[in-house]
């Protein structure tokens, strides 16, 4: 909306206190789309000079909810481990049936494809 509204030059309505609170109540109050969300990871490289890749993919509903679960179960493995000092990468550290089980038992209709 804001994108359109510079194209036509409305945007400078917005310095406006009164169509500010309009633009306001208008971007708090009309929602557009769902609550569908989604995330795929590609990871590729070699193993025995052989080139692999794998492909997760996560479908589901509530975006922050999934996320605030993967941070949760993220965290806890992390405290649970009691990992060596030091900086690593995730995958060096998560196992992640445990967070995708989690997100299936909070997300019934979850789709994982692995």
């Amino acid at each position: 909306m804001l994108a359109a509204f510079s194209r036509i030059d409305l945007g400078r309505l917005l310095c406006n206190p009164f169509f500010r609170k309009i633009a306001f109540w208008l971007f708090i109050n009309i929602h557009n789309g769902t609550d569908i969300c989604g995330v795929t990871v590609r990871a590729c490289g070699k193993i025995s000079n052989d080139a692999n890749e794998i492909v997760l993919s996560v479908i589901g509903h509530n975006e922050s909810m999934m996320t605030t679960i993967i941070a949760a179960e993220t965290t806890r493995q992390m405290c649970v481990f009691h990992l060596a000092p030091g900086v690593f990468h995730s995958e060096q550290v998560i196992i992640l049936y445990p967070i995708i089980e989690e997100l299936k038992n909070e997300f019934p209709n979850l789709v994982v494809r692995l």
